[in-house]
């Protein structure tokens, strides 16, 4: 398994819960135009931009990611994000 590294990216909300985004971590390295990233609240599934800001991705590349090797991967990801944030919500009640 790889390293993971966190990197510094432009300012910016998730196109979802609006979430502010300013790193991005994963086992690929540096992230570049086209890296799937994921909102670390809500677990949405985007895309870096060439500048690398974050977009959503379209219905072909959603289809595209889905049939990929990688899809697995993210949905684990997905899952413990929204996981890990419903236990944060649940103890902030308690």
């Amino acid at each position: 398994m790889g390293e993971i590294l966190t990197v510094t990216i432009p300012k910016q909300h998730c196109r979802s819960c609006g979430h502010l985004l300013d790193a991005a971590s994963g086992l690929e390295g540096t992230p570049k135009p086209g890296s799937v990233t994921l909102c670390i609240r809500c677990g949405t599934i985007h895309l870096f931009t060439p500048k690398m800001r974050v977009r959503l991705p379209t219905d072909g590349e959603m289809l595209d990611l889905m049939l990929s090797k990688n899809w697995g991967q993210i949905m684990l990801a997905q899952k413990t994000v929204r996981a890990f944030q419903t236990l944060a919500s649940l103890s902030r009640q308690a």
